[in-house]
């Protein structure tokens, strides 16, 4: 499928705009309104566990890319599996770290992070609605690049629910 220079142009308009929004959303995140992250020597191992994880499995994925490449071609464009294999990485590293308490940094406000992830679960999730209701998710029996707002929002959606798992579960540890 081609895409014009006009589309082509407003996809790198619109990630440029999403890295700018992003990056105020961190510093909103942040309880002392810096960049930088703050771990502890705990935390950065459970960290670095973490992405050597997500490394194998993005090794993972990129072996059945190869192995199973033409098959895919043939239901999902290759900016779908692009990011599909980009977001089970986030995924790995992200419940990893959410569930051994290596995820938020010493200055992050949980709360306010997790209304963020609430929020841009509800705005890809719409995103993704409106692509299945015109029938633009599809075309001529693929997944077409319409479909990384469903992924982005069922990856914000699993680490939202590993929060809420994690939370749940300490609450039940402080209450015994």
């Amino acid at each position: 499928m081609g895409y014009g220079e006009g589309y082509l142009a407003g996809k790198l308009f619109g990630a440029v705009c999403g890295a700018f929004v992003g990056l105020l959303l961190i510093l909103f995140m942040k309880k002392d309104g810096r960049l930088r992250c703050k771990y502890d020597e705990r935390q950065e191992l459970i960290r670095g566990r973490g992405f050597k994880y997500a490394f194998y499995m993005l090794l993972g994925c990129l072996v059945i890319d190869v192995l199973f490449g033409e098959m895919l071609d043939r239901v999902m464009e290759r900016s779908v599996a692009g990011m599909l294999y980009v977001c089970i990485g986030v995924i790995v590293i992200s419940v990893h770290g959410i569930l051994n308490d290596g995820y938020f940094s010493l200055n992050e406000n949980p709360k306010r992070a997790v209304a963020i992830f609430l929020g841009l679960f509800l705005i890809n999730l719409a995103g993704a609605l409106f692509y299945i209701h015109s029938g633009l998710l599809v075309e001529n029996g693929r997944l077409t690049d319409r479909a990384l707002n469903l992924i982005c929002a069922v990856t914000l959606l699993v680490i939202i629910l590993a929060i809420l798992w994690k939370n749940a579960c300490r609450k039940r540890q402080e209450e015994a």
